[in-house]
């Protein structure tokens, strides 16, 4: 199995955090986030397969991905590290904890779903989800980010055309048919649910979320009655995008966080 990329944050602090980007995103999205809180913890940041250095590497599987970031952890020798992960990131990071519950510390959860409860539900998200792999297979690269960012979810970063910038310009699509490929094998139709792994996690959660996302602070409710170490923390001012909208506000919530379950 081929290794992910991945690039470190150095700190004088043991602790550990290691952090999980969005789809067709890499570890420099979550970069200036980690460097905000080298005082506290030095980072791993991983590029997940079909993403950033990883570009190369078949994206087969939610479960698959995880595996790979365990590999990553277990290679380095990181003690029970925080897993942070971003939407994509947060579900694989959910997955981890899922398949590898002694590798994995506290998790850092930012708008992100513990998975699709029923089979028509996810019968509907992936079918949905191969329709839009087939826009990024066909499409030209601008034309398809430019669709991506005009979903529901992305409406508070249009209305800042500055930070809507940054995050078009932060996609680069190395590989078409394996950037299509990771949309339809980690779509959350696919993903089993990992909800009932909430109420074992004993090392603590923090699950965090902008207030323009309401799927996503609901979503934060219920985890956080799921999973009695859960700590949620929700963003002013932000939608879904919470390290590029509100990067302090979210380094504060993690420097809290690493801070209650050091």
């Amino acid at each position: 199995m081929s290794a992910l990329s991945f690039r470190t944050v150095d700190s004088d602090q043991s602790r550990r955090v290691v952090w999980i980007h969005g789809f067709l995103g890499s570890s420099n999205d979550l970069l200036p986030v980690a460097q905000q809180l080298s005082s506290h913890a030095g980072s791993i940041l991983v590029d997940l397969p079909g993403h950033g250095e990883s570009s190369h590497i078949d994206p087969s599987s939610i479960e698959e991905a995880a595996d790979r970031v365990a590999r990553v952890i277990d290679e380095l020798k990181i003690a029970r590290p925080v897993v942070a992960g971003y939407s994509l990131g947060g579900r694989v990071a959910l997955s981890l904890a899922a398949r590898h519950p002694h590798v994995v510390g506290p998790l850092a959860v930012i708008s992100a779903m513990p998975g699709i409860v029923g089979a028509d539900a996810r019968a509907r998200r992936r079918e949905r989800d191969g329709r839009v792999a087939e826009f990024l297979r066909t499409w030209p690269e601008d034309e398809f980010v430019d669709f991506w960012y005009r979903q529901s979810v992305f409406r508070s970063l249009r209305r800042d055309r500055r930070l809507l910038r940054i995050a078009v310009e932060s996609k680069v699509i190395a590989d078409k048919e394996l950037a299509a490929r990771a949309l339809v094998n980690y779509s959350p139709g696919q993903q089993k649910p990992v909800w009932d792994v909430l109420p074992a996690l004993r090392s603590g959660l923090l699950y965090v979320a902008g207030s323009e996302d309401g799927k996503y602070v609901a979503t934060g409710v219920r985890v956080a009655k799921q999973c009695r170490r859960a700590r949620l923390v929700v963003i002013r001012g932000s939608g879904h995008v919470v390290h590029l909208e509100r990067p302090r506000a979210l380094a504060r919530a993690l420097s809290e966080f690493l801070e209650r379950t050091s």
